[in-house]
């Protein structure tokens, strides 16, 4: 695992510090914070994307540098996501799986449907509080690492001790949309894929976006 691990985070730290790079509005920057929960769908074992559903909850921030773009960082606990391939697992008709994972996403945003932000006016820049955007557009990183694995057979058999994870963690490309159904209530769908391990299938999350940053 950790001869995997610096390489990952060297790209984790790259796309966070060419962030602070890209040019600010005379308004911005403008800091957001809050949580998100929802549910994930992977297909993990079989042919189907939504055969096993998982909790994904935890706390994000973001930071608007600009009328259209903006930057964000989080930190989930996410389960059931399809991100690291175990080095063995028995052939069996299987059951329930828990996979429990740690995952922290980075991204880059562009805002769309944005009203008026008040940044020109005949007086100058106004001081009014940028209003959010109805429509958003995430790319980004994600690194996950997994806490640990409980898997049972179609007939309830806890068969744990057989999968084997020799590396436990993995650096996801994430890519999404969020709907801003309310200045501070948001709907988010991403997918998170692993490409180079084309044995493991895409992720879908829907997350309800909560921003509980001072008004």
């Amino acid at each position: 695992m950790w001869t995997y691990m610096p390489k990952r985070w060297l790209l984790m730290g790259l796309f966070a510090a060419a962030l602070p790079t890209l040019p600010l509005q005379a308004q911005f920057p403008q800091f957001h914070g809050g949580l998100a929960t929802g549910v994930n769908f992977a297909e993990l074992e079989g042919d189907g994307v939504t055969d096993y559903a998982g909790l994904n909850a935890g706390l994000w921030s973001s930071i608007r540098f600009h009328r259209h773009w903006q930057a964000g960082l989080g930190m989930h606990y996410s389960r059931n996501g399809e991100y690291i391939l175990p080095d063995y697992y028995p052939d069996l008709d299987y059951g329930q799986i828990r996979l429990d994972h740690i995952e922290v996403p980075v991204h880059i945003a562009v805002l769309t449907f944005c009203s008026d932000d008040g940044t020109a006016s005949k007086g100058g820049p106004s001081k009014r509080r940028p209003q959010p955007c109805m429509l958003s557009f995430q790319w980004g990183l994600a690194y996950a690492y997994l806490l640990r694995h409980q898997v049972k057979d179609a007939q309830g058999f806890n068969r744990s001790d057989q999968v084997h994870y020799g590396n436990r963690d993995a650096l996801l490309m994430q890519s999404g949309f969020t709907v801003q159904a309310h200045p501070r209530l948001g709907l988010r769908l991403k997918a998170s894929l692993v490409p180079w391990t084309p044995e493991l299938g895409a992720t879908i999350s829907a997350l309800l976006i909560v921003d509980l940053s001072p008004a």
